[in-house]
């Protein structure tokens, strides 16, 4: 498998999945599989606009100490920006208030690894 950067740098963005990209079977293709800056954006199986952004790095949850070292992705700011994706499959932009960003706690967890939920709240 090939080493996926973790940290910002020269955007890199593409519509082809990880598992695809490493020859690997594709169940569902990422909407955005960005590894300069090192996640991936997936439409989630639940809710009709619900995408989740998936670090393309292991890292188990929000307690994860990796996300507390100065050059860690800012997947919060990215998964605000993608707010978009949600907005396009709505068919129309929503305002700050009635979009949301959430994880699951360790003990909701079925992957143990992080991913952030982004969805609209109506």
């Amino acid at each position: 498998m090939p080493r996926i950067p973790t940290r910002y740098g020269k955007s890199s963005t593409t519509t082809a999945s990880l598992p695809q990209k490493a020859g690997g079977p594709v169940r569902k293709k990422c909407a955005e599989a960005n590894l300069a800056v090192g996640y991936a954006m997936l439409k989630d199986l639940v809710g009709i606009a619900q995408y989740l952004l998936i670090p393309t790095a292991r890292v188990s949850g929000i307690e994860s100490p990796l996300l507390l070292e100065s050059d860690a992705p800012n997947y919060w700011r990215d998964a605000w920006a993608s707010r978009t994706y949600v907005e396009a499959k709505l068919g129309c932009t929503l305002p700050r208030d009635e979009m949301s960003l959430a994880t699951n706690s360790a003990s909701r967890r079925t992957h143990n690894q992080l991913h952030i939920h982004i969805d609209c709240l109506a």
